[in-house]
């Protein structure tokens, strides 16, 4: 059974976050807080969501894969697992469309042939 909790201090944009991620069975929660206006963002993603989501990338990844790589991030900032925050008017800005006012943790794996 699976059961993984895990907290840090994390910068994007240079901007201080407490990013808190849970998987309980099939579920990842993921919590981000700014800590210096105290907004915070919060999502429930299933095992089918991140799966399908890892598929449309060209990049499949079993949920409990993509959950080590998620933690290795949050404890080692380089390597070819990284974390970052987007808008959603950037994400409009990139793909023309309207994304409102949502925020999107980004997790991008990249070996060294694809940088």
């Amino acid at each position: 059974m699976l059961n993984i909790q895990k907290s840090v201090d994390i910068k994007f944009n240079n901007i201080l976050h407490v990013l808190q991620v849970e998987a309980k069975e099939c579920v990842l929660l993921v919590k981000l807080r700014n800590k210096s206006t105290n907004a915070e963002y919060t999502g429930s993603f299933t095992l089918e969501y991140i799966q399908e989501m890892t598929r449309k990338t060209g990049n499949y990844k079993k949920f409990s894969v993509f959950l080590e790589m998620l933690m290795s991030t949050m404890e080692n900032e380089s390597g070819p697992v990284m974390l970052d925050l987007l808008q959603g008017k950037e994400l409009t800005n990139i793909q023309g469309k309207s994304k409102g006012d949502k925020v999107y943790l980004v997790v991008t794996y990249a070996v060294a042939f694809d940088r």
